[in-house]
């Protein structure tokens, strides 16, 4: 029996020694030392890797898990980071560390000094934003650390320092709602691509802005109102927005109505032609509204699946009144009084689905389906009073435009460095253009785009390369013109790091720009008796080639760009004009070469701690369309900005001298735009700014010249020199770490027809 004791004693305690268990605890963040929740903790056997317990952090980053082993191997996981392993013990906590994984697609990553928050691809850049810029809990306010990029956090926009409008895309994706709805914290990078793939190029982007986010999951919520005025009236906005959902379900909606009081410019002109000679001087004034609604359906079908369904109404009416007096030199003086009127009422209906399929192996595939319908009622009236005479002229248009799209993209990336990236375009456009004034024919105009690209990234040691190309086909029946041509799309860029700081970039282009439908319409729309303006049903796209040598140099929050950019185009699509029966008649053709090269330099720092920003820019170019001689331009444009504790302070200017046309130039006599913000932010999601958009004021001067015909036009804006605009927006953002994966997909492409 004491035996028997003895054994169970022994085995109990044998048990009760293979049964102890260990509690080992730990925390795990980001590189800027903020917590990532529910990254994936797995604890792993030292001896032979086997898989011993695991489980998930906390909101606050932090796991404690029960393990049968008192030193083991961790293996720390999250989607979008490199895995990290690491030793671990009871007893003593440790903090792990996860980095962002660089096998993104569509880019190749080179790695760079990460002490200045910069990795280098071959199309541009990926920056990291500082903890400064995530706790200002303003998305605008944290892109504005950015050095490509020009922000205003009141106004709520984002521009390239060139002034250009990039395409904002979250996680890839293409949006409607912006960054907005974002907390900066949910903010991983923000990649710059300066050089676009054959898949954006026929769609006129030629900048995008890529914000990738972290995982967020379970329920969220987000408000935004904002109102605008100008004092005294004269323009000014509501605009409400919405975002509720979950990890399967969400729901963005949009309501805005903007509204033009009283907007007036004053001008001079003088025409000369075979026979006569005019001067004449006036006013205009400008009154209209906007209205828009838009709601976005968002489901997460599954781990693999995604589905949006998107709707977006646009509502427009604007009105031109023109006053003022002349005097026509045609053998003997004519003094004269005129008034027009100009009315434009359109509205833009769309509806779009997008789906999305994500494999198992860095895979994507998506598609996106697109119809629009636009209406557009276009009028105007111009009348001339002599002091034996009353001359009346008008014209009445009634357009309509209904429009398809079918867009299919399939992406993949291997061994870290390689990236492919296929798809698709298909677009319909069905066009009738009504001038019931003159009771002419409906002038018809239908359009079939076929666009086939494949891209393809690599990379080799330090230097990285992007190569894409794509054919488009038109097939295009412009009233009795049938056209159909097919035209290709190159995109190479090539970029080389050097001592962390420095980077060099190539890039070539070759696209082609379509002709509008406002282009090929044949009709007058002009109610000037001595101007016809009407288009030319046979044009072509013009093919445009484009060069470019950049080198980029950055330290710390320090950030230089120097270019040279070479741009020529053939089969230009041109204005140009002749005298027909003593009347000038403004058209276009499709004959023109333009060359075109400049080269600038960029400046920007960052002050320390997120105190704000200073930027400039400055170039030179000179251009030649056809065989005339080279013209000059010179611009400049910068900036400065301020925070200090809940004011922010600044202002930005952009100066371009002279723009050109074949047959004319416009002087820029003022800022093209100068502006002056003061913003009070009561709390983080609660502020008002005081702003004035046009310091200078607003003038130009064209001169226009061909054979027989001379005219000028000089305009200026009044009163609008230090005039302010009040501006008031509130946030309201509950859980926003915790948002559906998919973010907002899809939106509206069609602009509607332009005359």
């Amino acid at each position: 029996m004491k035996r028997l004791l003895l054994f169970l004693s022994l085995a109990v305690l044998s048990l009760s020694v293979q049964a102890q268990s260990y509690i080992i605890k730990g925390k795990v963040v980001d590189e800027d030392d903020y917590p990532v929740s529910y990254a994936t903790v797995a604890l792993l056997s030292r001896t032979d890797s086997t898989h011993l317990a695991g489980g998930l952090t906390d909101e606050n980053g932090e796991y404690s898990i029960t393990c049968d082993s008192a030193r083991v191997i961790g293996r720390i996981s999250y989607i979008g980071m490199q895995t990290s392993y690491q030793s671990l013990e009871k007893g003593r906590p440790v903090t792990s560390i996860l980095r962002m994984d660089t096998r993104e697609l569509e880019e190749v990553v080179v790695e760079g000094d990460r002490t200045y928050r910069l990795k280098r691809t071959a199309t541009g850049e990926i920056y990291y934003l500082s903890k400064y810029a995530k706790n200002s809990k303003n998305p605008f306010v944290a892109l504005q650390e950015i050095p490509r990029l020009l922000v205003n956090p009141v106004l709520q926009s984002i521009k390239m320092q060139d002034g250009s409008s990039p395409l904002i895309l979250i996680d890839g994706r293409s949006v409607n709602s912006g960054v907005a709805p974002l907390d900066p914290k949910e903010i991983a990078s923000v990649e710059v691509v300066n050089v676009v793939d054959a898949r954006y190029l026929t769609d006129n982007t030629r900048r995008i802005v890529n914000v990738r986010l972290k995982r967020k999951r379970k329920p969220y919520q987000w408000y935004q109102l904002a109102t605008r005025h100008d004092i005294p009236i004269d323009k000014g906005f509501a605009v409400g927005y919405f975002e509720v959902g979950n990890t399967k379900l969400s729901l963005y909606g949009r309501a805005a109505l903007d509204y033009t009081h009283y907007d007036k410019s004053e001008w001079q002109s003088w025409q000369r032609g075979t026979g006569y000679y005019r001067e004449e001087e006036g006013h205009d004034r400008m009154k209209g509204s906007s209205k828009l609604g838009e709601l976005l359906l968002k489901w997460s079908i599954g781990d693999h699946d995604y589905m949006a369904v998107h709707g977006y109404g646009n509502w427009n009416d604007s009105r031109n009144n023109q006053g003022g007096s002349g005097n026509i030199e045609s053998g003997s003086n004519n003094r004269y009084a005129f008034s027009s009127l100009h009315n434009d009422k359109n509205y833009i209906l769309t509806s779009s689905l997008y789906y999305e399929h994500n494999f198992e192996k860095n895979a994507k595939f998506d598609a996106t389906l697109a119809y629009n319908y636009n209406d557009d009622r276009n009028d105007g009236e111009r009348e001339e009073n002599y002091q034996d005479n009353t001359y009346s002229y008008l014209f009445n248009y009634q357009n309509n435009r209904t429009s398809a799209m079918l867009k299919m993209n399939y992406s993949t990336s291997w061994n870290n460095v390689n990236s492919l990236n296929i798809g698709s375009s298909t677009k319909y456009f069905d066009d009738d253009i009504d001038k019931i004034s003159e009771h002419l024919p409906i002038f018809h105009h239908r359009r079939w785009v076929e666009y086939l690209y494949a891209s393809f990234s690599t990379q080799w040691k330090q230097l990285s390369f992007m190569s894409s190309a794509g054919m488009l086909g038109i097939w295009l029946k412009a009233g009795d013109a049938n056209n159909h041509y097919f035209k290709p799309y190159v995109s190479l860029s090539v970029n080389y790091p050097f001592k962390n700081n420095h980077s060099v970039n190539l890039s070539y282009q070759l696209d082609a720009n379509q002709p509008s439908a406002g282009e090929l319409n044949p009709y007058n729309t002009s109610t000037d008796p001595l101007v016809i303006n009407r288009g030319n049903p046979y044009l072509k796209p013009s093919t445009n080639h484009q060069l470019s040598a950049n080198y980029m140099f950055n330290y710390k929050n320090l950030n230089f760009l120097g270019s040279v950019n070479y741009s020529g185009r053939r089969n230009l699509i041109e204005s140009f004009g002749y005298e027909e029966d003593g009347v000038f008649v403004s058209t276009f053709k499709n004959v023109g070469k333009y060359n075109y090269f400049d080269f600038s330099g960029y400046i920007n720092y960052n002050f320390p701690k997120g105190r704000g920003r200073v930027y400039a820019s400055a170039g030179y170019g000179k251009s030649r369309f056809d065989e005339l001689s080279w013209k000059d331009n010179v611009w400049f444009n910068g900036g400065l900005w301020f925070y200090l504790k809940k004011w922010m302070i600044g202002g930005d200017i952009n100066y371009s001298r002279y723009s050109y046309s074949p047959i004319s130039r416009t002087h820029y006599i003022k800022p093209d735009y100068c502006q002056l913000q003061v913003n009070y932010n009561f709390t983080p999601n609660f502020y008002v700014a005081v702003l004035f958009p046009f310091v200078f004021g607003s003038e130009t001067e064209t001169e226009t010249e061909t054979a027989g015909y001379t005219a000028y036009n000089r305009q200026w804006r009044t009163g609008v020199t230090l005039r302010p605009s009040i501006l008031i927006r509130y946030t309201i953002r509950k859980n926003p770490k915790r948002k559906i994966r998919l973010d907002n997909v899809v939106t509206s492409d069609e602009q509607g027809i332009k005359l």
